[in-house]
């Protein structure tokens, strides 16, 4: 009987679905898990930094592909 590969999902792309999805990724490097994040924007947005733009000063994007690259993860754009 064949494995099959465990499909995990983290819906929001947040500090808390950020840490959850790098975590589980982490832990699952050497088994059989796909972890997909699905995010509604391309990009990670640091909630604290807002009074920035508040003065003027945007906050740097983030996207998410350059932020994940290299951990396994499949992220659906």
């Amino acid at each position: 009987m064949s494995k099959q590969k465990m499909q995990i999902v983290v819906l929001g792309a947040g500090y808390a679905g950020m840490m959850a999805a790098i975590r589980l990724a982490g832990k699952t490097k050497q088994q059989q898990v796909a972890v997909t994040l699905v995010n509604a924007a391309a990009h990670f947005v640091e909630r604290p930094r807002l009074y920035e733009t508040a003065t003027g000063r945007p906050p740097r994007p983030r996207p998410l592909v350059e932020m994940l690259k290299g951990m396994g993860f499949v992220i659906p754009l």
